[in-house]
């Protein structure tokens, strides 16, 4: 399993901004990136309830529209041409 938790490197210590879930003791790889200049525009930062919520509607509206189906197709058949 794969865990993320974005940290912060200060004074050669890296400080996590949460706490990863159900982890005692594992391998980590650190990849250091670069500051991003929309961190000044008021966006929330990563890893908060708000940060998500505006990945998930960012996410959502990527994605193609579905086929509309019949409010009459109830059957099985129906539903999977």
């Amino acid at each position: 399993m794969l865990t993320t938790v974005e940290g912060i490197f200060k004074d050669g210590h890296v400080e996590l901004r949460e706490m990863p879930e159900n982890i005692q003791e594992a391998r980590v790889i650190v990849t250091f990136l670069a500051a991003r200049p929309e961190d000044e525009s008021g966006t929330p930062p990563p890893g908060t309830a708000e940060a998500r919520v505006l990945a998930f509607r960012s996410m959502v509206a990527s994605l193609p529209e579905g086929p509309a189906v019949p409010l009459d197709a109830r059957g099985r058949d129906n539903l999977y041409p």
